[in-house]
């Protein structure tokens, strides 16, 4: 029957029979599967973001823990400019997911949503520093924290970020860029004789 309604275009008809599955479904994993299914008809077919972020929800209302539901979810969010809740979605994610490369990429997305939509400079750089207990060199991680602690004041480690960038950087010219922005940063504090050091 699904196949034949989604060769036929019929997809109203494709959910509603999804959902009935789902009501009369043996096992949770079941449920959760035709879930994620409708979310992503609702997504592809009807480009109807907010139904594909509702049916997400009731998927972790069953799992709580499945992680695919979660970064699914969270796009939708986004769409929906439904910042606080995506921020809480990152966080789980983050508390669940151990490969280190998936740790920095949802680290990263969550520091850049608290820092540009949300407007939380303090979190922004929890998140950032997750990034860095993953991946220690990670330059994107570290020019962000710069950024952050320049803005907040925290200039020692803003300091300490900037010249990790400076040591890093492949070319003289980046390295020359990051030892002035450092020496910028030392003059404005009043510092000149370590200023001096890295014009």
């Amino acid at each position: 029957v699904e196949r034949k309604l989604a060769k036929q275009g019929k997809y109203r008809e494709l959910v509603e029979n999804l959902e009935e599955q789902g009501h009369n479904a043996a096992t949770p994993k079941q449920k959760i599967a035709l879930l994620e299914r409708i979310a992503s008809i609702h997504e592809e077919e009807f480009l109807d973001q907010k139904s594909a972020a509702r049916a997400l929800e009731r998927a972790l209302e069953a799992d709580p823990g499945r992680v695919s539901a979660m970064a699914s979810l969270v796009r939708h969010l986004r769409v929906l400019e439904r910042w606080e809740e995506a921020s809480r979605l990152y966080e789980r994610q983050l508390e669940l997911v151990e490969a280190p490369a998936e740790r920095v990429t949802l680290g990263m997305a969550w520091g850049r949503l608290l820092a540009d939509q949300l407007g939380y400079s303090d979190r922004a750089v929890h998140a950032y520093e997750l990034v860095l207990q993953s991946d220690p060199e990670h330059a994107g991680a570290l020019e962000a924290l710069a950024k952050l602690q320049e803005t907040t004041g925290d200039a020692d480690r803003a300091l300490d970020a900037i010249l990790t960038l400076a040591e890093q950087a492949e070319n003289p010219t980046t390295r020359s860029e990051q030892y002035l922005r450092a020496a910028k940063l030392l003059d404005a504090r009043g510092n000149r004789d370590q200023a001096i050091e890295h014009y």
